[in-house]
């Protein structure tokens, strides 16, 4: 996979933005079409963004970009990891929902075995309490992080079997119960999401990753076999032995770095103090503009309501960027 690095002089999605047009009249063999020359069709490309929100964002920049040069656009699709899958290689059965998922889970739970179920710390009569739904969710990250780095519940087992034999033995009972909740999604006609077992639904599948932080394995795979790849990575060149092949941190080379100093810390005691004084800061900041231009990164995601309605009653839009 080739490695764009997109530098740090400007905003790193302009640029993008500017190189995906630029891509598009590469392609056409004419790089000096005039304004009007037809819009810019883009149908061939399929960008990966770390989420929901810089889809928005970079969405709204092609068309800018576009209108400022009387073209018009027919725009890539612009995904995220997370959906990546249906975007590109859709299986023949639908993809379950969190709620098939769930409900599936349940019943292979209830229909296991006593001693498959003491195995991983359930009795019978726990099946209908509140904590079954909690380990349900447990229990499908466990089996969906696995299966997005093309390892099997087997294969975890086997792997663990030397270090810690009684967490080889949960590991084939959740490979039990798992094996009833696939019969289950297959009764109900659906598929489980993160195989990459299709085809590409295109052969000249172009696909652009930008500033994506992490790949599960088995997308890796499939990229490498099916698409013409490339990582844009928003920094400079120099940097190129901080990030894979994916363009993703390597996070060993990272440790070392030194952390970055922070001027004019703000310290608060609870959720609501902090919330308001970031409201306050933000006031305060003749540079900024526009809310754009302020990130807000959060270690706790519990912190995350707190902020939206702080931020919702003193009328300043807030966007939350996970997906």
């Amino acid at each position: 996979m080739d490695r764009v690095f997109l530098g740090t002089d400007t905003d790193a999605l302009n640029s993008a933005a500017d190189r995906i047009l630029g891509s598009h009249q590469e392609r056409s063999g004419n790089s000096r079409k005039p304004s009007g020359a037809g819009p810019f069709d883009l149908r061939h490309l399929v960008v990966v963004v770390p989420g929901r929100r810089v889809v928005r964002r970079l969405r709204r920049l092609l068309v800018e970009l576009a209108r400022r040069q009387a073209r018009g656009l027919i725009p890539p699709r612009i995904t995220t990891p997370g959906h990546l899958e249906q975007t590109v290689a859709p299986p023949t059965d639908p993809m379950a929902t969190p709620l098939e998922e769930r409900i599936a889970w349940l019943q292979a739970l209830r229909s296991s075995a006593p001693h498959i179920l003491a195995t991983i710390g359930l009795e019978p009569e726990m099946l209908k309490a509140p904590v079954l739904l909690p380990l349900v969710n447990l229990l499908s990250r466990l089996c969906s992080d696995l299966r997005r780095d093309g390892i099997t519940l087997g294969a975890a087992a086997e792997l663990a079997a030397s270090q810690d034999p009684q967490a080889a033995l949960r590991l084939r009972a959740v490979e039990n119960i798992e094996a009833k909740r696939s019969a289950n999604l297959q009764r109900l006609g659906v598929t489980d999401s993160g195989t990459f077992s299709a085809p590409p639904i295109s052969e000249d599948l172009q696909v652009i990753l930008i500033g994506v932080l992490e790949l599960p394995a088995r997308m890796r795979q499939w990229l490498d076999q099916h698409c013409q790849a490339q990582a844009w990575i928003d920094a400079d060149a120099g940097a190129a032995d901080l990030y894979d092949e994916f363009g993703c941190p390597i996070p060993e080379q990272w440790e070392s770095r030194p952390c970055p100093q922070f001027n004019d810390p703000i310290f608060s005691d609870d959720p609501r103090s902090l919330t308001a004084a970031l409201i306050d800061r933000i006031h305060q900041h003749s540079s900024i503009k526009s809310v754009d231009e302020v990130t807000i990164g959060l270690v706790d995601e519990k912190l995350s309501p707190w902020l939206v309605e702080g931020f919702r009653r003193s009328q300043i839009p807030l966007h939350i960027a996970a997906g």
